[in-house]
């Protein structure tokens, strides 16, 4: 029998990744080394980008956000009655050998920009990366407020800002794959692909150079909550707004799929994008235009203070263009997708810059120099060569429609028995 061959063209870029994935497999077989491996997402409409991670034994897989903007790692219960509860499989610890009540009985309530969640804290083996994380305490969701938990692509939510967003003595999942010392650069890469079809994913230690092109800027972490920048200014048409004359927090958040600012910046960056659309409010105070004209709307430019490796401070302009940061609504009729989100102190107040963003700028989040590191994506080199597992490809296709998210933690609180009831009305932000 004959069997045909056909030679794959790939560029020199390409080529050296899978040499050096090659060679990291067969390093690992020789040394039985582990170490962590990328997570692959998939992209649900540009608006939620979810993965797999494992809880329990044996291995029950729970599709998850990764989100930068919140510390708290959590799994719906199989006790929870949500609708929200039920759109996957929740999790259920009467099938888990390892799983076991939490002896302090810490109970948890959390307020997102997208709804609300409260649990109590379980303690289980979880598999991320590639990695097995023994004994870690982690959240299970007894009840969920807020329709974005209905028809959602994901059913957890896997916390990866700093530990003092996390909740009742949990640990973020990146700080317990710290502790394992298998990395030796402790950081994590999102690459966001901008087509449904393309492959996104988490890289950890190594920076895949294909996921970037030109320079990676260094952005000093301003506030250890969320990975928070210092934003200079925001520039509509490459005209200053004014906004930030003294600097304010900008948060680089996988979790939110738009783009916020405090109501006051919101306000004034709109009122500069266009003068064809009106300016109103929506319920909860959330600003935006009603039609702009794309061919006419102007870019809007995040601009965010970075350094040098000498320590020098300088500045980095991060274009977006309308059809970057605008939400198609008819022909040449867009909306833009920036939010008036006000998040009281301490945690705020705080921009975000969401998938929006982090789809045309890769991130690199760096607990070793506490920063983020930005540069422009690379959508067009070839992503599959990365991930050497398939296995969660199937589990993470799904067709729905996907409603913009922010799952950016706004408030919690901790608390040791305290009757459900009593929980979100301890949170609520008039």
């Amino acid at each position: 029998n004959t069997v045909p061959l056909s030679k794959i063209t790939r560029s020199t870029v390409e080529h050296t990744e899978l040499v050096q994935m090659l060679a990291k497999v067969h390093a690992h077989l020789l040394l039985d080394l582990d170490g962590p491996t990328p997570i692959l997402l998939h992209n649900h409409q540009n608006t939620q980008y979810v993965g797999s991670i494992k809880v329990g034994t044996p291995p029950q897989n729970m599709v998850s956000i990764f989100d930068t903007g919140s510390g708290t790692f959590w799994v719906p219960s199989k006790a929870c009655k949500a609708e929200g509860c039920r759109e996957r499989a929740p999790f259920d610890n009467t099938k888990s050998s390892t799983f076991a009540e939490d002896p302090h009985k810490d109970r948890f309530s959390i307020k997102y920009g997208s709804g609300a969640v409260r649990g109590k804290v379980v303690i289980d083996d979880i598999q991320v990366g590639g990695l097995d994380l023994k004994q870690a305490r982690i959240g299970v969701v007894t009840s969920e407020q807020g329709g974005a938990f209905v028809d959602a692509a994901f059913s957890g939510l896997v916390g990866m800002a700093f530990p003092q967003l996390a909740r009742a003595g949990m640990t973020p999942v990146f700080d317990q794959m710290m502790d394992a010392k298998l990395m030796k650069h402790n950081r994590f890469t999102f690459f966001m692909s901008q087509s449904e079809q393309a492959k996104s994913g988490i890289w950890f230690d190594q920076v895949p150079k294909s996921l970037f092109k030109g320079e990676l800027h260094k952005h000093p972490v301003k506030d250890q909550r969320y990975w928070s920048v210092n934003l200079l200014d925001i520039k509509v048409g490459g005209k200053s707004t004014g906004v930030c004359p003294k600097g304010c927090l900008a948060a680089v958040d996988s979790g939110t799929s738009l783009l916020t600012a405090p109501t006051n910046i919101a306000k004034t960056v709109l009122s500069h994008i266009n003068g064809l659309g009106s300016l109103s409010m929506l319920e909860g105070g959330a600003s935006q235009l009603e039609c702009v004209k794309m061919s006419t709307a102007p870019r809007i430019t995040f601009v965010v203070e970075a350094e040098s490796s000498d320590g020098a401070k300088y500045s980095v302009d991060y274009d977006l263009n309308p059809s970057e940061y605008m939400l198609v609504e008819g022909q040449d009729c867009g909306r833009p997708g920036l939010s008036a989100l006000d998040v009281p102190p301490p945690n705020g107040p705080v921009a975000i810059l969401g998938d929006m963003f982090m789809s045309k700028f890769t991130s690199v989040f760096d607990r070793d120099n506490k920063a983020v590191y930005i540069a422009r994506a690379d959508q067009s080199s070839n992503k599959d060569i990365l991930f050497s597992d398939k296995e969660t490809d199937a589990l993470l296709e799904q067709a729905s429609q996907v409603d913009v998210d922010d799952w950016t933690e706004i408030s919690s609180v901790v608390t040791s028995d305290v009757p459900d009831h009593d929980l979100f009305r301890e949170i609520e932000i008039n």
